[in-house]
């Protein structure tokens, strides 16, 4: 029963990894960021949609990062 589990939590966290690459792939795409990953001014709607995410993608680095140690 713990193999299971074990891969389950594997199969969990490389789940999220993915949605974590596939989202800041998707905003790095959205914003035009190539090829200097820099921008110096955003409207202030598409800064605060990109707050949103970054504050969302550090919360799940931080439990895969938890999960993984």
């Amino acid at each position: 029963m713990q193999a299971r589990s074990d891969s389950s939590l594997f199969g969990l966290i490389e789940f999220w990894w993915s949605v974590a690459s596939y989202l800041a792939s998707s905003a790095h795409t959205g914003l035009g960021l190539w090829p200097v990953p820099a921008k110096p001014f955003l409207p202030r709607a598409e800064h605060e949609r990109l707050g949103g995410l970054v504050t969302f993608l550090e919360a799940i680095l931080r439990r895969l990062l938890y999960l993984e140690a």
